[in-house]
C-alpha cells in the first residue's frame, strides 16, 4: 500500500466512523405528523382564510423544525447555521420497506448539481443480535462510488443491531449520511473503465442492504487498540466496538481480500468468507427503490474566472471546479519538470480561503509520477461551506500541520506556537501558491 493508498483508507476508515447519528432525526417529524389527526374541537367559527393561514404556517413550522433536525445538514455542517437555499433543496421522501428482519427507510434526499446526498435508516425489529451490511448504492443499475460511507470494498464494514453483547446493548436502529458522486464503469465484460459523472435527469436510486447472522458469539474490542490485535485471534469471532460497528477490513486475513465486480452484490462476493472465518451467514437482502431527478441544482456555484495558470516553469490547468455550499471538487493537471513537480506538491496541496481562514479541501490525491507528456493529474475534494461562499481562493503547498492552531478544532491550544502563513491547521508555503479569482 502507498502513500496515497494509506490516506485515502485513514480518510474513508474516519469517515465511517462517522457515518451515523445516535438518534434518529425524524422522530420530530413523525411525532408532529401523527398530532395531526389529535386537535381539540373548535366551537368558535373561524373564518376560511385564518384556518389556510394556520395551516400553511403548521406546515412551514413543521418542515423547517424537520430539517433543523436533519441528518444530512448535521453531518455537512454541524453546529454551524445551515445555508437557507440548501434547506430547501432537501428532500423528504420517507419511503420504508420492511422484512421480518430489518426496516430500511430513505429519509432525506439532496441533489446539488454534482453529488447525492442520501440519508437512510436501517432498524432491527428483531430480539436477536445481526449484522448489517450495505450491499450496494445504485444508479439505474450502476454502483455508486466516491462515497463516505462505502468504497470499492463495499461490504467490509458494518453494524450489529439489536440484543446484547458481552452484556453490553447494541442500538436498535441507525441512520446513515452517503454521499457520492461518481458511478463505477466497465465495459461488457466487466473490465474496469473508471468513474463517470453521475447522469442528468431521471434515474432510479437503490440501497441494498445485506443481513447477516453471527456463527459465534460475537467479540466487543476497542478499535484504536487494534494494531494490536492478531488476526488470528479474530477468527470465529465478529469483532464488534461497544457501538455495535464492526469494520471487517481489518480484521480479515490477506487470502480474503476480494474485490466486487461491475454491479455485483457485495454480499455474493463477502459470503463464503464470511462463513469460513467463522464470523456471520448471509440470512437477508433488503432492497429499497426510489426514483429520482439529477437536474441542475439551484444552488449558488462559484468557478474559476481562469483556467490556465503559472508557477515557475510549471504549468496548471483545471479541467473541473465546483465550489457550493455543500462542498464541491476541483481536479486538473500539472505539467514541467518532473523532479519540480515533485518538489511543488510536497506534502500535497491546500485550497486555502486566506480571509476566511480555513481550508477548503478533505484530501488531495495526486498521481504517483507524471506520465510520458510530463502531466501530474490530481484532485481536491472540498468541505460544505457554511456561511458565504469565499471571492478568492490560494492553492498552497503545505509544509506542516496541527489541529492545535485551528481555532475551529476541538484540539485547537491557544497557547501552542502558531508559525506565520498558517491557515486553519496548515502552515502554507505562499510564495509558491496560486490565487485562483472566483466568480
Amino acid at each position: 500500500m502507498n502513500d496515497q493508498d494509506m490516506k485515502k483508507a485513514v480518510k474513508h476508515a474516519v469517515d465511517h466512523r462517522l457515518s451515523r447519528l445516535d438518534e434518529n432525526p425524524f422522530l420530530a417529524q413523525r411525532i408532529i405528523a401523527s398530532e395531526k389527526g389529535a386537535q381539540p374541537v373548535v366551537k368558535k367559527k373561524i373564518s376560511v382564510s385564518l384556518i389556510l393561514v394556520i395551516v400553511l404556517m403548521t406546515l412551514t413550522l413543521s418542515v423547517a423544525y424537520a430539517l433543523v433536525q436533519s441528518n444530512i445538514a448535521n453531518k455537512m455542517y454541524g453546529e454551524n447555521e445551515v445555508p437557507q437555499e440548501v434547506m430547501e433543496q432537501i428532500q423528504l421522501p420517507s419511503k420504508s420497506i420492511e422484512s421480518s428482519l430489518g426496516t430500511l427507510s430513505i429519509d432525506e434526499l439532496l441533489y446539488d448539481g454534482s453529488s447525492l446526498h442520501t440519508s437512510f435508516t436501517i432498524t432491527n425489529p428483531t430480539n436477536e443480535t445481526l449484522l448489517y451490511t450495505v450491499d450496494g448504492i445504485w444508479l439505474d443499475d450502476a454502483a455508486l462510488t466516491r462515497s463516505t460511507l462505502i468504497t470499492e470494498g463495499a461490504g467490509t464494514s458494518g453494524l450489529l443491531l439489536g440484543g446484547t453483547v458481552d452484556g453490553s446493548a447494541m442500538p436498535q436502529s441507525y441512520s446513515v449520511y452517503n454521499v457520492g458522486n461518481e458511478l463505477y464503469q466497465f465495459n461488457a465484460d466487466g473490465k474496469y473503465l473508471g468513474m463517470i459523472p453521475l447522469p442528468k435527469g431521471n434515474a432510479t436510486f437503490k440501497i441494498s442492504v445485506a443481513v447477516w447472522r453471527p456463527i459465534n458469539q460475537p467479540k466487543l474490542i476497542n478499535y484504536k487498540d487494534y494494531e494490536g490485535v492478531n488476526v488470528t485471534d479474530t477468527l470465529n469471532h465478529l469483532v464488534t466496538d461497544h457501538e455495535g460497528y464492526a469494520q471487517l477490513e481489518l480484521f480479515r486475513p490477506r487470502k480474503y481480500n476480494l474485490n466486487p465486480k461491475a454491479n455485483q452484490f457485495s454480499s455474493d462476493v463477502y459470503s463464503e468468507a464470511y462463513k469460513a472465518l467463522g464470523w456471520a451467514e448471509f440470512v437477508d437482502r433488503i432492497d429499497i427503490e426510489l426514483d429520482v431527478n439529477l437536474d441542475q441544482s439551484n444552488l449558488s456555484y462559484a468557478t474559476p474566472k481562469d483556467l490556465e495558470y503559472q508557477i515557475d516553469d510549471l504549468k496548471l490547468t483545471i479541467t473541473d471546479f465546483t465550489l457550493t455550499h455543500t462542498g464541491g471538487k476541483m481536479i486538473g493537471w500539472i505539467h514541467g519538470d518532473s523532479a519540480s513537480i515533485k518538489a511543488f506538491m510536497g506534502k500535497g496541496l491546500i485550497l486555502a480561503d486566506k480571509e476566511g481562514d480555513r481550508a477548503l479541501n478533505i484530501n488531495c490525491i495526486w498521481d504517483d509520477e507524471p506520465d510520458a507528456n510530463g502531466k501530474l493529474n490530481f484532485s481536491l475534494e472540498f468541505y460544505p461551506v457554511a456561511d458565504k461562499l469565499p471571492e478568492r481562493v490560494y492553492l498552497v503547498p503545505y509544509t506542516a500541520h496541527d489541529p492545535r492552531w485551528d481555532k475551529h478544532s476541538p484540539s485547537y491550544n491557544p497557547s501552542v506556537e502558531k508559525p506565520e502563513n498558517v491557515v486553519g491547521a496548515f502552515q502554507l508555503d505562499f510564495s509558491r501558491s496560486i490565487q485562483i479569482n472566483l466568480k
